[in-house]
């Protein structure tokens, strides 16, 4: 470390116990890839330093990668006689020719000891304190060097309930509360962390430095980190409001401009074929799949992974409504008493554009009352003054919306360590959170579809839905992480 002037480094050194995923954890951590990931022990062979956070004035936060422990108990031994002309040639002549996987461990301490302010020691949720026989003699290692330790939890099972996650990080809590020099015990798995767990990391990193200077460089390399994940926060809700504003001024002609005479007449001829209009629902489908995967796309980019997000919000449609209820008795027979009063003279206002009933667009079933099942997959069926076409109506845009709110978690507890990946799982307690939090909207989201009416669209229909939709998406997305993470709040109510 450079010592010279004011200090402007924070230096944190990642160790274990060979092969427990330290290399995976500082690709998460950095965003990018570094290393080499394989399952198989002493894969990493050298330290490696990497900039995690840069803050003004050429302030940055330190992460270095290094080699597994392996034979603890030898390593101590040798550390007890260090210093000693035959301590040095069995270091760097004698091990790293007949033992290298030993030579690698000893490079662990080295880095520790020259490098370190404090030390991330990982450790696995997989087995009990107990089972890690490699735990007494590595702490005793670390201990002897006097830097702080924070033991993080690695490999917790992504799909485990919260009462077992508690359960695992107490017990190794208990178990590390013996050694003098451990300041901290966090949960951080390298693939199924939230970037917002970090800041509870950052700030017990910030609590073990030994010296007020120090303490207030790493103060400014958290607000530069916090600034930056809100920043990125920011970016992702306007990718998918964005979207959905996209599925929501999506129209697809049933039949060609002014091929209906009037909006009776089109009623009465079925507004098009079926084969017209099961095409117009093909391509309203294909459009939705193609807006949906370019914002997974862009959200899996701003988190910086190698992933392809699974975009199953087609298939999540397909299934919103049994087929054998795509149209409700009451829709069928509202659509009846309105064509009877058409047919009789009865007053029924067509001549804006649209077929209104009470100032209300009649959404849904109007296919479906002649044979069609675009009612099944969530579709509007809308009769114009020129034209026909179909638009998803606002349960199906309700459910795109959740859906990509679901999508958000699941990139944002996304680890890179895994290298190229294809994401698809979310977590058993997210299945009741999002739709709880997306019911509390649900009255200020129709009142935005609202907004397209059932005449033509305004050329700024789509940016005024997308600015409505972006503050929904705020209390949604920050609703999910504090109820998950409390602590998320301060990093809400925070500008800095």
């Amino acid at each position: 470390m450079d010592n010279t002037g004011p200090k402007a480094t924070i230096e944190l050194v990642l160790a274990s116990h060979t092969n427990l995923g330290k290399t995976s954890l500082a690709r998460t951590l950095l965003g990018r890839d570094v290393g080499e990931v394989r399952d198989e022990a002493h894969v990493t062979q050298f330290s490696d330093r990497y900039t995690w956070q840069d803050a003004a004035h050429g302030e940055s936060l330190k992460l270095w990668d290094t080699p597994g422990f392996g034979d603890s108990q030898r390593l101590l031994k040798r550390l007890r006689r260090s210093g000693t002309l035959r301590g040095w040639l069995l270091t760097e002549v004698w091990d790293r020719w007949l033992y290298p996987g030993f030579h690698f461990s000893q490079k662990v301490l080295r880095t520790v000891q020259d490098e370190a302010d404090v030390v991330l020691y990982l450790v696995s949720a997989a087995e009990p304190p107990a089972a890690a026989a490699y735990l007494d003699s590595e702490m005793e290692l670390l201990e002897c060097i006097g830097k702080p330790v924070i033991v993080l939890i690695n490999q917790l099972a992504s799909d485990q309930d919260i009462a077992q996650e508690a359960a695992d990080v107490q017990q190794w809590q208990q178990s590390c509360a013996r050694f003098p020099h451990v300041v901290g015990v966090l949960p951080l798995d390298a693939f199924a962390r939230c970037w917002v767990q970090e800041y509870v990391l950052l700030q017990t990193i910030q609590g073990a430095l030994p010296d007020e200077e120090s303490r207030k460089l790493m103060g400014r390399l958290i607000v530069a980190w916090r600034n930056d994940g809100r920043r990125v926060l920011g970016e992702a809700m306007q990718v998918l409001a964005g979207c959905v504003a996209r599925c929501a001024v999506a129209r697809v002609p049933v039949t060609p401009a002014g091929g209906l005479q009037s909006p009776v007449g089109g009623l009465l001829k079925g507004g098009g074929s079926p084969k017209r209009q099961k095409a117009a629902q093909d391509i309203l489908g294909a459009q939705m799949v193609s807006d949906t995967g370019q914002a997974l796309a862009e959200l899996a980019s701003l988190y910086r992974l190698d992933a392809t997000v699974e975009n199953d919000i087609a298939a999540q449609l397909s299934h919103l409504y049994h087929p054998s209820k795509a149209v409700s008795e009451t829709r069928v027979t509202l659509l009846s008493a309105v064509l009877a009063g058409m047919l009789s003279g009865l007053a029924a206002d067509i001549a804006t554009g649209g077929l209104t009933l009470g100032g209300g667009m009649i959404v849904g079933g109007l296919a479906g009352a002649f044979g069609g099942k675009a009612a099944a997959a969530g579709y509007n069926r809308v009769i114009g003054k020129d034209d026909a076409w179909v638009e998803w109506d606002a349960q199906a845009l309700d459910a795109v919306f959740a859906r990509l709110a679901m999508c958000y978690l699941i990139v944002a507890h996304a680890g890179r360590g895994r290298g190229k990946t294809v994401l698809k799982r979310e977590h058993p307690r997210w299945l009741e959170l999002v739709p709880a939090l997306v019911e509390k909207e649900r009255e200020r989201l129709h009142a935005i579809w609202a907004l397209r009416g059932p005449g033509p669209l305004e050329k700024s229909t789509q940016q005024q839905i997308q600015d409505r939709l972006l503050p929904l998406f705020n209390e949604v997305i920050w609703g999910a992480l504090q109820a998950l993470y409390p602590h998320a709040a301060a990093l809400r109510e925070v500008d800095a």
